[in-house]
């Protein structure tokens, strides 16, 4: 275990020590303030539209309920024997 423990630190070094010039090399390419985890401009284009076709439906909705005459009153029931289940006769 001795034998392999400087081993490993030296991996691990190299590891973060490669891990740092991609960063400071993305930095040159990209610009520092960006993180590296942004959504590309066309998904967040499509992010956009979508809330925009959301929010005019909702808007076209609530003014079609606005404006829409109120819903007639169901008709009344016709006159004779209630829609209730048929009796089961007994003894038959």
């Amino acid at each position: 275990m001795q034998d392999a423990e400087p081993a490993l630190a030296a991996e691990v070094a190299t590891w973060l020590a490669e891990a740092e010039a991609t960063d400071t090399r993305e930095d040159g390419e990209h610009g520092s303030a960006q993180r590296g985890d942004e959504l590309p401009a066309w998904v967040a284009n499509k992010q956009e539209r979508l809330a925009n076709i959301r929010g005019a439906k909702a808007a076209l909705e609530a003014e079609a309920r606005a404006t829409a005459p109120p819903e007639a009153p169901p008709p009344p029931p016709l006159p004779g024997r209630s829609a209730t289940s048929p009796t089961p006769r007994v003894g038959s």
